[in-house]
């Protein structure tokens, strides 16, 4: 089984999600080709890359938290049309995609997951409190 695992950052420094998932990888590298998709500038990821069963696809990181907004938007898209090109490259049967690359990359990996009857597994590994006054009042 060929598996797609999408998530901004991989390794020890993007904290438990990050090496979770770099585990998980490894993991599933031993029964089945996995390909890692991320923008992740860490060590950690160049190591998944030297696996067997491992192919990672790597875009470049070009923002940060202190980036400015329009840097930030051209990151979405450019990421978003790496992650697309990416899946059409590798043709997972599974895909696993976090919270983590913007929340319009889990919306386009659906549809084609939905295309190519791929299975699809969105994790959310976040939840902002402060979302939930857009849809209820909290009492303080």
């Amino acid at each position: 089984m060929s598996i797609a695992i999408i998530n901004r950052d991989f390794g020890k420094h993007a904290g438990a999600i990050g090496l979770g998932l770099t585990r998980f990888a490894k993991d599933q590298s031993l029964a089945s080709s996995v390909n890692v998709i991320t923008s992740s500038n860490s060590r950690d990821v160049l190591a998944l890359g030297e696996k067997a069963n491992i192919r990672l696809f790597l875009a470049k990181s070009l923002t940060s938290s202190g980036s400015g907004i329009a840097m930030r938007l051209f990151e979405v898209i450019y990421f978003s049309l790496f992650v697309v090109v990416s899946l059409i490259k590798s043709r997972p049967k599974l895909v696993y995609v976090t919270s983590n690359p913007p929340v319009i990359i889990p919306f386009f990996v659906s549809i084609f997951c939905y295309l190519t009857k791929s299975k699809y597994i969105y994790h959310v590994q976040d939840i902002h409190p402060e979302a939930s006054s857009l849809v209820f009042k909290l009492p303080k």
